[in-house]
């Protein structure tokens, strides 16, 4: 095939490229035809189409409508096209009085969007309509059973007649299939006389086939306008369904469907939505014209309803009908009263609708229902709290006074105080008054009863929340230790007995107890009372005997000479890895090697390093601790919730957000983070040891050749309980981190400096510090490069060993304001040196 035909086709399908996204706004049905023609005209096999687009960049989608048009399976290509991604259509609505903004969908549009099941596809299985009409195209099998027998299967020409073998033709055109089976049987019955009678034996029956596809024109405000070919059995629903629906800016209410120049039919697509009524859809022929005009009509319904959004009203509907559109209000809604905005001689107004207006008031295009919510507030609260059988909130009534509403709630608890009780009063503008009222004086009718109003709090205090809960306190080797409540009479053994008993640790050992002095002063603040405890705690008469006070604090001693059994691990290239008891206070990391049967041929032993437990605390800076403190304020507060607890509650909770967000950016301990960091490199290397407590651990570097040669030196380190020894494999490469131009990882040389290593990664990157390269040894040492004058001496690398680059900070250019405010002052600079010179 000649060369300049396949560059001539290329280019096309280029331009189709290019174009497709413009192409598929208008018809892209027409647009593939068209490329298929011109390609076949010139002799392309449809392989060869394919193969070409493919080539041309089209993408999967373009290629698979391709293929099925190709194939000539346009409904397939139209039903993909419809199932591109099609979002609700959202309008944003400003609220200017709060700066804040919300979006709401237009009513109805997402009927036809992506992932609706609504396809609206006509069932072919169903009995054929009644109002069905026959035309060009149909299908029709007559059946002839009884005395006689014969079938015919005939399509209605285009002039509308089915001709019938040795029949000759008949006119259906625009008839029923009832219609047309009279008209058959007419017919017929010249040939079979026993068709018809008063008693006929031979009998006919007409049925549908294939129905005929009709063209149908689809216009106006559509996402894909355009003329589609449809199934005869397709309604109005069909038609817009395949056109991808109205576009937002088109009209749901009054979809016109025109038959040869003449309106037939207007569609409401609300009736079907709100009411689920699809008797109205009108069934189309061939060449009508579906016409979506743009809407008239269009407010948004907000605030307290079911569905809020826009919605589209038709001329002379209510605000009654847009509520009940919008699923009418919700069971927070103020349904007494609703507030309309209206554009009104190009300025928006503000109206109160009432709630007998709704059925009268019509709306108009932008108009704004806004139904609010009922108030955040009880017309007719009173709460009691504290020593009350029955707290909580109870209806005020008229001339409600305290002791009915002690009596609501059974009545006082005997802890109450009831000679003063403590009533919180909130006013009008939210702020709140403390009342004192002598409850028991009420009770026993020696004072006037005291009236209460809404929104009060009765706080009825108990004995125990104005004086300090006296309790005791044990502690040390006990097996739960912690506060216990004190009691009259209590005894050591008792409390020993609550705290579950003495641990082993504590036989033969002491017990202390620390109580307030009886003259107390700075030199006397308490009294302290030893005992021993010789064998069996119970059998010992001082600590039966003794009777304690509130406050006191006992303090169960260990005995110094017991030791709980205290383990280290040691793993790597050692003979007998594993974990082993310590046996002495002495005991030295070189016990230890010695004990697990010493050190492989591999050990690499300038890399040996300990994990030890440590501590990493963090003071608390003052966000932390006013964040605390707002804390303690809020749960301090009356759990009733009343309104001015509302308005303290919410700006608490205001303050504690900014707080947070500023403590975000505080800096975090340095030194804690790079340890942590350490740690969990070491643990990477050795995944053996299981889970470590990196944030409560640190790693020590170990110089095991002093260790070794020399045991018991200051190198050599006493061991802990949890201590972890790591002894590694003999690496034979260095890795490079930082500012190179290609980290990676090479192999070992003893003979190299650290200046050979960051040239096999590449060299130093733009932005490195030279300078500051440092370099971290296999058992966690760190060595810097050093200077002297202009000379830089690099670090010496070991095997195993990190070479790190760092990287030079950012540098902040002067602003403008800053080179003007430095030229000012050194001209100044300049005037006073001159005048000192004359």
């Amino acid at each position: 095939m000649p060369n300049h035909i396949v560059v001539r086709l290329a280019i096309w399908l280029i331009a189709g490229t290019c174009c497709l996204n413009l192409i598929f706004a208008q018809n892209p049905v027409q647009s593939y035809q068209d490329l298929i023609l011109n390609a076949r005209s010139l002799g392309f096999s449809d392989t060869e189409i394919l193969q070409i687009a493919a080539s041309q960049g089209y993408t999967d989608e373009q290629l698979i409508l391709l293929q099925k048009q190709l194939a000539g399976d346009i409904d397939l290509v139209q039903e993909t096209i419809n199932e591109r991604e099609r979002l609700p259509v959202t309008v944003e609505q400003s609220e200017p009085s709060s700066g804040h903004s919300e979006k709401f969908s237009v009513f109805g549009l997402d009927l036809f969007a992506k992932g609706s099941k609504l396809s609206f596809t006509p069932d072919v299985n169903l009995p054929t309509p009644k109002n069905y009409k026959l035309g060009p195209g149909d299908e029709l099998y007559v059946d002839i059973y009884g005395t006689s027998e014969k079938y015919y299967t005939a399509i209605i020409s285009p002039d509308g007649f089915l001709t019938l073998s040795n029949i000759g033709p008949i006119n259906l055109n625009g008839l029923t299939v009832d219609q047309a089976k009279q008209r058959i049987t007419t017919r017929l019955s010249k040939v079979y006389s026993d068709l018809t009678g008063s008693n006929p034996t031979t009998f006919l029956q007409v049925s549908l086939g294939n129905a005929r596809s009709i063209n149908v024109h689809i216009v106006g405000e559509v996402n894909v306008p355009g003329t589609y070919t449809l199934s005869g059995f397709s309604t109005a629903f069909n038609a817009l369904y395949a056109a991808s629906g109205p576009t937002d800016n088109g009209t749901l209410r009054e979809i016109e469907v025109f038959r040869s120049g003449k309106l037939i039919a207007k569609v409401d697509l609300y009736e079907f939505l709100t009411l689920g009524k699809a008797d109205f859809n009108v069934r189309l022929e061939s060449e009508d014209v579906i016409r979506v005009k743009p809407y008239i009509n269009r407010v948004l319904v907000k605030g307290e309803v079911k569905s809020p959004g826009y919605y589209e009203v038709i001329e002379g509907e209510t605000a009654k009908k847009a509520i009940q559109y919008a699923g009418g209000f919700t069971s927070n809604a103020y349904k007494v009263q609703l507030k309309l905005e209206r554009i009104i001689s190009g300025e928006k107004a503000v109206s109160d609708i009432e709630e007998g207006q709704y059925e009268i008031f019509t709306l108009s295009d932008g108009d704004i229902l806004a139904i609010g919510g009922v108030l955040d507030r009880y017309r007719n609260r009173v709460n009691v709290d504290g020593a009350i059988y029955r707290p909580g909130s109870y209806a005020l009534t008229d001339g409600m006074t305290l002791r009915d509403l002690v009596d609501l709630a059974s009545g006082v608890r005997g802890d109450a105080v009831t000679d003063r009780v403590l009533i919180i009063r909130t006013g009008d503008d939210y702020k709140t008054e403390s009342l004192s009222v002598n409850l028991s004086t009420i009770l026993n009718g020696n004072s006037e009863d005291f009236l209460l109003k809404r929104e009060d709090q009765v706080k009825v205090l108990s004995i125990h929340d104005i004086v300090e809960q006296p309790f005791v306190k044990i502690s040390g080797e006990v097996v739960e230790g912690g506060s216990f409540r004190y009691s009259e009479g209590m005894s050591l053994d008792e409390l020993i007995f609550m705290a579950k008993g003495i641990k082993n640790a504590a036989k033969n050992g002491t017990v202390e107890i620390s109580r307030i002095a009886v003259d107390q002063n700075p030199l006397n603040q308490r009294e302290i009372t030893v005992f021993n405890v010789d064998g069996d705690f119970l059998s010992n008469e001082n600590i039966a005997n003794t009777v304690l006070n509130p406050f006191d604090h006992v303090i169960v001693r260990r005995n110094p000479d017991y030791f709980n059994e205290s383990t280290v691990t040691i793993v790597g290239e050692i003979l007998y890895p594993g974990s082993y008891a310590i046996t002495s206070r002495e005991e030295r990391v070189s016990d230890l090697i010695k004990r697990s049967g010493g050190l492989t041929r591999w050990a690499h032993r300038p890399g040996a390093n300990l994990i030890r437990r440590t501590e990493f605390y963090e003071e608390s800076n003052e966000l932390a601790r006013k964040i605390a403190d707002l804390y303690a304020v809020k749960s301090n507060l009356d759990t009733v919730n009343s309104e001015a607890d509302k308005v303290i509650n919410a700006n608490i909770d205001k303050e504690i957000t900014n707080y947070i967000g500023a403590l975000e950016f505080s800096n975090e301990n340095i030194a804690a983070s790079a340890k942590r960091e350490r740690l969990s490199e070491i643990k990477k290397r050795n995944p053996l040891l299981g889970d470590i407590d990196i944030k409560h651990s640190e790693s020590i570097a170990l110089d095991l050749e002093t260790i070794l040669n020399d045991p018991g030196s200051a190198e050599d380190i006493v061991l802990e309980e949890g201590d972890i020894i790591i002894i590694p494999k003999e690496l034979e490469t260095v890795r490079l981190r930082g500012q190179v131009l290609y980290p990676n990882t090479v192999q070992y040389d003893s003979k190299r400096s650290a200046l050979y290593y960051i040239n096999k990664a590449g060299g130093f990157d733009t932005r490195a510090k030279r300078g500051y390269t440092y370099v971290v040894h296999a058992n966690g040492e760190v060595d810097r490069t050093k200077r002297f004058l202009f000379f830089k001496t690099y670090p010496k690398v070991t095997s195993g060993a990190e070479v790190i680059v760092p990287v030079k900070p950012p540098k902040i250019p002067l602003r403008p304001s800053e080179i003007v405010s430095i030229t000012t002052g050194l001209a100044a600079l300049i005037t006073v040196i001159n005048q000192f010179g004359k």
